[in-house]
């Protein structure tokens, strides 16, 4: 693809999975180290792009086990920012595609502000550094 190696592309946008588990944090200064920001996701196909590439990519490496989900849940780039309303690492706010495994936004909470994708796709709220997870990088 145009977007280079260790890239998938999808609509206009290339996503690359950070594999090492990782605190959001970590994730988020890595991403910007590969020149991209922490994956922001604006529709079910990009969404379906990063889900199928975590889970065939996390199949093929092995994970140290991070007790939920076998490891296969990964941090995307949403969080709340100082208890705000939830938004991309970017700053700018969620737009209309989400994908809550509850099927509705979760509350705020000062104990789970960032964002992880379950096996299935589905987006819930954790904590930022436990237990540490795998990520995804976006850029246009």
């Amino acid at each position: 693809s145009s977007c280079g190696p260790g890239w998938t592309q999808a609509g206009k946008k290339c996503f690359k999975l950070i594999a090492a588990p990782n605190t959001w944090s970590v994730l988020d200064k890595i991403c910007s180290y590969e020149g991209s920001e922490f994956a922001s996701i604006s529709s079910a196909a990009e969404n379906e792009v990063i889900r199928s590439e975590k889970n065939r990519l996390i199949e093929a490496v092995v994970f140290p086990s991070s007790g939920l989900a076998g490891g296969r849940e990964i941090y995307i780039g949403g969080l709340s920012y100082a208890l705000g309303p939830w938004s991309w690492a970017d700053r700018s706010p969620f737009g209309r595609y989400r994908n809550w495994a509850t099927g509705f936004e979760p509350a705020i909470s000062p104990y789970k502000p960032c964002i992880k994708m379950n096996s299935s796709g589905k987006w819930f709220n954790n904590c930022c550094r436990v237990p540490p997870a795998a990520g995804v990088c976006s850029k246009n």
